[in-house]
């Protein structure tokens, strides 16, 4: 399945995004603002996008904090049973500027909202699906 925005860009599925190559900061930012839903984990982007699946989570932790940095999310860290989780809450579409679109190059903003708008991934554990929607941060998936 090959996927391209208007823009030309490399989507899910697209063999230009180097199946075996080392994960690039990039791809990451790509994979997680193109990933399905509202909330991305590490898990999410190495399921979804295969030629990620040797990124870290420290890699995915540090593009997430750019990304949030960059005003296009935020980042949360929630304590399972067994581990400290993190996740990105990607910026609802409706609340990105045409400033910040402009400088969307990783993906169309039509791309984003499309993705965006799709339920939160089942691979997000379902205590922290909980915790967010009790939050108000994204709707009951």
């Amino acid at each position: 399945m090959s996927v391209y925005t208007t823009q030309g860009r490399a989507h899910k599925g697209d063999s230009r995004l180097g199946q075996h190559a080392n994960p690039t900061k990039r791809n990451i930012m790509a994979a997680i603002l193109q990933s399905r839903g509202p909330v991305v984990t590490h898990k999410v982007v190495i399921w979804g996008w295969k030629f990620l699946k040797m990124m870290s989570s420290k890699q995915f932790i540090g593009v997430a904090n750019d990304l949030q940095d960059a005003n296009l999310g935020t980042v949360m860290k929630f304590q399972t049973a067994s581990r400290l989780s993190f996740v990105f809450i990607k910026k609802p579409p409706h609340e990105i500027t045409e400033a910040l679109a402009a400088n969307l190059d990783l993906c169309s903003l039509e791309y984003y909202t499309t993705r965006y708008n799709l339920p939160v991934s089942k691979s997000v554990p379902l205590g922290i699906r909980h915790q967010l929607t009790s939050m108000g941060l994204v709707p009951y998936s």
